[in-house]
């Protein structure tokens, strides 16, 4: 094509984005294969699928792309006939991309592509399709209407495109159109300035997260935000402010009301994997950006599972440094998403798996790991775990098990702890706090196990009891007493706390099975034996300390009441 030939190209293109005409769509695409082959748009579009790095790489250069019909087609192209499974990021960019290059064929390609989609298995696409394309659909039906001689210019420009002739009615055709379009350049320049300035706000996001302790772009960032008249730039300077001297009573209500207004703005795509619609989650911003989280729950949702997928890759995940209640399958995926790069703490994980590859993965600076679910620790791969390169900066964890359980079921039970590879492994030497479930006779194993290892840097270890003495036996067992062993400065084991929480107060049965747990220990210690519980039957444990050389202290609130005497008074 000639220049004037590529002025006219433009020209339709210009008009299809005022009314996105169904025909004038199709005759772009057309004029486009017949006479356009060589242009870049279509080399891109022409390459459309490949491999999946170097897919993702050809989305990226067309995300900015003004709204043009051929982009559109070729993406229901793929939609229809998706070629990944599971690549969250090639089909987040592809549903980012789309919405700027709909026309009116799009109802029937969506309806056409939802028909495909029924038929795959296992596929994040599968789901929720007309949610996502009502919204679209109608910001698309409210383009206006081309006028009858718009038109006619257009019939007129396209004919002679088509012929190759481009004569005096052709110009003229398209000095009308120019004219009555006002302007050959982008008509959705309010879209195309949004997708720019998210890119930008990812650069900024990704900066911060290299170096999560400096201010400094932090401050940037807020300095960008604020040119461009939105919130997060004022809310970013109060955290900040308030960091570092305070914010008075009217600062701190003005912040509290901006983080209630614009909260789900600022999450951006993590709103859908954070925000429950029918109850709250805990979410923490701190200097400005979101620092601590809680993954609301509904894991049985694959809508919900669809949506962790798509929010992986996200730099706003890059600040986040907790994330509580993790939990269901699609967790595992989640924690080792490389924009997670400053995660410090992750309680509540329901797998296995997810620790599996957090250890054997590659360096992350978890400092504290909470799990909640079955583990076989004698297993094959337990050594390898606990050699495992990916958690070098752990030092806590904490496995607990809720009701669901049987004892033997549990850590550690027989006469040696089956938690032995692990804390022989540098994981467990570098830990300083562990938590660990315990069968009822098991104390005195755990004891022998914390002296095979004097140079380890634990300083305290809680084991969770589970009651197997209770009258149905079939039931599930709820957790009865908490055990916390405390390393002193010396490297032994003096002491032994010991806190019922099933029951506020010690019976005698209670009692017994404290005084059993005693018994269970190696000469010696624990020495030292404090109960945060009070007692129906205080002597009998004071007796059973003093015969077994214990030193027995209660919590000051909970401490056995000395009877006093009464005075004789004169007759």
């Amino acid at each position: 094509m000639v220049d004037e030939e590529l002025d006219a190209f433009e020209m339709l293109l210009a008009a299809w984005r005022v009314g996105r005409h169904a025909d004038l769509g199709r005759a772009i695409e057309e004029i486009s294969q017949e006479r356009l082959k060589d242009s870049k748009l279509e080399e891109i579009l022409d390459a459309l699928p490949t491999k999946l790095k170097e897919s993702v790489e050809r989305l990226d250069s067309i995300a900015f792309w003004p709204p043009d019909p051929r982009i559109g087609s070729a993406i229901f192209t793929m939609l229809k006939a998706p070629p990944f499974r599971g690549t969250s990021r090639f089909y987040r960019l592809l549903f980012e991309i789309l919405p700027s290059h709909l026309d009116q064929r799009s109802p029937d390609r969506f309806s056409e592509a939802q028909e495909a989609w029924e038929e795959l298995t296992n596929n994040i696409l599968a789901r929720d399709l007309a949610e996502r394309a009502r919204p679209w659909l109608e910001e698309t039906g409210a383009q206006r209407t081309l006028s009858t001689p718009e038109k006619r210019h257009c019939k007129t420009i396209i004919r002679a495109l088509r012929q190759g002739e481009f004569d005096g009615n052709a110009r003229n055709a398209v000095s009308a159109l120019s004219r009555a379009l006002g302007s050959p350049k982008i008509v959705h320049a309010e879209a195309h300035r949004r997708r720019r300035d998210e890119k930008k706000r990812h650069e900024f996001l990704r900066a911060i997260a290299a170096d999560p302790e400096n201010d400094e772009p932090r401050l940037v960032f807020a300095d960008w935000l604020l040119e461009r008249g939105e919130p997060q730039g004022e809310f970013i300077l109060l955290q900040l402010k308030e960091a570092e001297e305070g914010l008075s009573r009217h600062e701190r209500q003005h912040m509290s009301g901006l983080i209630e207004q614009h909260h789900r703005d600022w999450l951006g795509n993590l709103q859908h994997v954070l925000l429950h619609p029918d109850k709250e989650t805990k979410l923490v911003f701190r200097r400005g950006l979101l620092d601590e989280c809680e993954l609301p729950g509904h894991y049985g949702s694959r809508k919900w599972g669809r949506e962790v997928l798509l929010s992986m890759g996200d730099p706003r995940w890059g600040t986040v440094r907790t994330i509580r209640n993790c939990g269901g399958k699609e967790q595992v995926a989640l924690v080792n998403d490389p924009c997670l790069s400053n995660l410090r703490e992750l309680t509540n994980v329901l797998e296995w798996s997810a620790f599996q590859q957090l250890s054997l993965g590659p360096p992350r600076s978890l400092r504290s790991l909470g799990l909640n679910c079955p583990i076989v620790l004698d297993g094959p791969d337990m050594n390898q775990i606990a050699q495992g390169p990916g958690l070098p900066e752990l030092r806590e964890l904490h496995v607990t098990i809720e009701a669901g359980y049987y004892w033997r079921d549990l850590l550690i039970g027989g006469a040696e702890p089956s938690c032995l590879p692990l804390l022989a492994g540098p994981l467990g030497q570098r830990l300083t706090e562990a938590t660990f479930p315990c069968a009822p006779n098991a104390l005195g194993d755990w004891y022998r196990c914390l002296a095979a290892f004097p140079d380890a840097s634990l300083q305290k270890l809680r084991l969770n009891i589970t009651d197997v003495n209770t009258p149905q036996r079939s039931q599930y067992r709820a957790t009865v007493f908490l055990l916390d062993i405390v390393r002193s400065s010396d490297g032994s084991w003096p002491t032994l706390l010991i806190q019922c929480t099933s029951h506020p107060q010690l019976n005698k049965r209670l009692i017994q099975r404290v005084i059993g747990l005693l018994d269970s220990c190696p000469p010696g210690v624990p020495s030292q034996l404090q109960i945060a519980n009070t007692l129906t039957a205080p002597q009998l444990m004071i007796n059973a300390a003093k015969q077994r050389g214990v030193e027995l202290h209660f919590s000051k609130k909970n401490a056995p009441r000395q009877k006093k005497k009464r005075s004789k008074l004169p007759p």
